[in-house]
């Protein structure tokens, strides 16, 4: 949905963005005009504000100026900013794009370049800017590839750069050193050299096709991108299938088994070289974000490579290896063109104002702070969230009915508008917690709780987060029956309020979670990667990821409802049904061993379960197909879901089904009502002491 667009300079050239002078809060539908609409009052800091002459309104009785309802920043308390010139600080850049592309034997045996390659071509027609953008492309492998893309030639031109490998990259100031070929003709407008662009893309993977060298230049390469995107900005998307392994930023295999869960572990999720987190930090003070796509079935070591996108407001894509067949290779084209075309915001920096009286202790998601409270943003996009803790200071108390906190986002838009994206939450201020337990968002509290776990395993360990995130829940509920009152007679029930009675059941699927789990089969790089997932994923979207949800397909199949499975356990499954379950990741259906001959013909177009691959083409089956096409589509952040088939007593069944049956016994965890019974025990006994 379009937020509202207003342009205080067409009041008159001198007026600015009206803000506080104290606090620098923007004009927002909850700020009070006093003094005959002449002044107004700050919602955050109270501070009387006089109002711009051009600005200026006469009040009705009710308070509100007579123009309230022509002024769209004071009747939507989200709303744009048309941003001034003195809110730039260079003119708005063209969308630029830099993609590196990995060109080594196993990106090309496995079918990741060439499903990469079809990935940029889809979506190079819908890249946002129209004649503004421009593009640049590189590949590597021991050495560094770059190419002339120039309008006026029949076709690309390679040039390989081996000095480019070999020198330079380990200054973590700037890139004077790396010497670029052609400095001023790597990049094309994307317009003029688009035939070009997209000959070279479907020519490469049978350029690289019986390559055999199996070094990844990967340091060096994003050096070079680093070094075109300087004092432009933009996008660098670079794609890897193994552990950097030549020049700049050269990683060594660390992966110990014999660290998994200890104390020590977590040693596999921070990075093992400052040359990355240097060089993120660079790209975010030139404006340059890092998207990444990385697939290997060895460790790759997603800990140190994350600092790249951790910085630069980017985005880790990770899997385990990569499978044409089964449907890897269209997910990752699915991934790439979300990322391409979703709605992206570039040269954005971020400010988050609340009332007094409360102080903002921590910052999660993709960025880099600077100062105290600026979030640096060199992109970001529909799909990234960020979470925030505050904090209600000691011996001071909050003088107003309300709390208000606005978040004000500064960015260049695509068409190459400066703007100010503002949001400002209005909310009621208790003495009563009671009423605030009452009112409580469970979803957006486990999310709170799951990035602060995060945390503790980076500096402590797993099993100090697992803990952590059982005594969290442990401590609301015992406060809460201090303020509420367990009114049960029996005191072994937990009795919560309605606001708070699924936060038990989301504690226990953090636990039980891929991020936190104490099974040493998880690899350091699938914890990283989920731990990068849940920093950066919108609330909206995470649900599954938390929770896996189960549906009925053939109640999807005959339209009866309900489609939904209410409890995610083995005991709700019936071997004569079909089932799917979407864990945030892929969605796996489910066969029965007992499903009757003729529904396995009309769903799969065959009746020997051991011959199923896919949904029937027919129109019988179309209401199946298109309820997956929807979930697929949904995706978002979570990029693509693959649609995995398994069959009850499989061998792959516990793997890629049973394990998020979160109800159940799963492993070393307990089953959803056991779970209740030590939680409960833990809390009655807390509370006698």
């Amino acid at each position: 949905k379009e937020l509202p667009l207003v342009n205080f300079t067409a009041l008159g050239s001198n007026i600015g963005v009206v803000r506080c002078r104290r606090c620098r809060t923007y004009i927002n539908p909850y700020a009070k005009f006093v003094d005959s609409g002449k002044k107004w009052l700050c919602n955050l800091c109270g501070n009387v504000n006089d109002v711009p002459g051009e600005y200026y309104s006469p009040l009705m009785g009710n308070g509100l100026r007579q123009d309230n309802a022509q002024r769209p920043e004071l009747t939507h308390a989200s709303c744009e900013f048309v941003a001034p010139p003195e809110y730039m600080v260079r003119p708005p850049q063209r969308p630029s794009y830099v993609f590196c592309l990995d060109v080594s034997a196993s990106s090309v045996k496995s079918g990741f370049l060439a499903a990469a390659c079809a990935g940029i071509l889809s979506s190079l027609d819908k890249l946002p800017g129209e004649d503004r953008t421009q593009v640049a492309i590189l590949t590597f492998d021991a050495n560094v590839h770059f190419y002339d893309l120039k309008a006026t030639q029949s076709q690309a031109k390679m040039i390989v750069c081996p000095e480019v490998t070999l020198r330079g990259g380990n200054n973590k100031d700037n890139l004077d050193d790396v010497l670029l070929p052609l400095p001023d003709d790597l990049f094309a407008n994307l317009q003029d050299s688009l035939p070009i662009i997209k000959d070279l893309l479907q020519k490469i993977p049978t350029i690289f096709q019986n390559n055999t060298n199996v070094e990844t230049a990967f340091g060096p390469t994003i050096v070079a991108a680093m070094k075109i995107l300087s004092n432009l900005g933009g996008k660098l998307v670079a794609f890897l299938t193994g552990i950097p392994s030549i020049g700049a930023g050269r990683l060594q295999n660390r992966d110990d088994k014999r660290l998994y869960g200890t104390p020590k572990e977590k040693e596999l999720f921070v990075s093992a070289l400052q040359w990355y987190q240097d060089k993120a930090l660079l790209c975010s003070k030139e404006q340059i974000c890092i998207d990444l796509f990385l697939s290997s079935s060895q460790y790759i070591d997603n800990g140190t490579l994350g600092q790249l996108p951790k910085y630069t407001g980017g985005q880790l894509n990770y899997s385990k290896g990569f499978y044409p067949e089964k449907g890897d290779a269209m997910k990752l084209q699915r991934d790439i063109h979300r990322l391409l075309t979703r709605p992206t915001a570039f040269e954005a920096v971020m400010r988050v104002r609340c009332t007094g009286g409360v102080k903002i202790t921590a910052f999660f998601g993709h960025f880099f702070v600077r100062g105290q409270d600026l979030l640096a943003l060199p992109n970001v996009d529909s799909d990234k969230g960020f979470g925030i803790c505050m904090q209600h200071l000691p011996n001071q108390t909050i003088n107003s009915t309300t709390f208000c906190i606005q978040a004000a986002l500064l960015y260049t838009s695509s068409d190459g508008e400066r703007r100010i994206r503002v949001h400002t939450l209005c909310l009621p201020v208790s003495s009563q917690p009671v009423e605030i337990y009452r009112r409580i968002d469970v979803i957006s509290t486990t999310e709170l709780i799951a990035k602060l776990a995060i945390d503790a395993t980076l500096s402590q360990s797993l099993e100090h987060a697992r803990s952590n995130l059982f005594d969290t829940a442990v401590a609301i509920f015992k406060h809460v029956r201090a303020i509420v009152g367990n009114q049960a007679a029996d005191q072994s029930q937990l009795i919560l309020p309605e606001a708070l009675r699924l936060l038990p059941l989301l504690v226990m699927c953090l636990i039980k979670h891929t991020t936190f789990r104490g099974e040493v089969d998880i690899t350091p790089d699938e914890r990283v990667a989920c731990m990068a997932r849940w920093m950066t994923t919108p609330l909206a979207r995470s649900l599954p990821f938390l929770h896996p949800c189960l549906f009925d397909l053939l109640n999807v199949l005959n339209k009866e409802q309900p489609y939904g499975v209410k409890v995610v356990s083995a005991a709700a499954l019936d071997s004569s049904r079909i089932y799917m379950l979407n864990n945030g990741s892929y969605l796996a259906v489910w066969v029965g061993r007992r499903v009757p001959q003729d529904v396995l013909k009309t769903v799969f177009g065959t009746d020997d379960p051991q011959q199923i691959t896919t949904l029937a083409d027919t129109d019988e089956v179309q209401p199946i197909a298109t309820f997956i096409a929807n979930m697929q589509e949904g995706g978002g952040a979570a990029g693509w879901p693959n649609v995995v088939l398994v069959r009850e007593g499989s061998q792959t069944e516990r793997v890629l089904f049973s394990r998020f049956l979160v109800e159940d016994e799963v492993g070393p965890t307990l089953s959803y009502g056991n779970f209740l019974c030590q939680l409960q025990t833990r809390i009655t006994h807390v509370t006698a002491k």
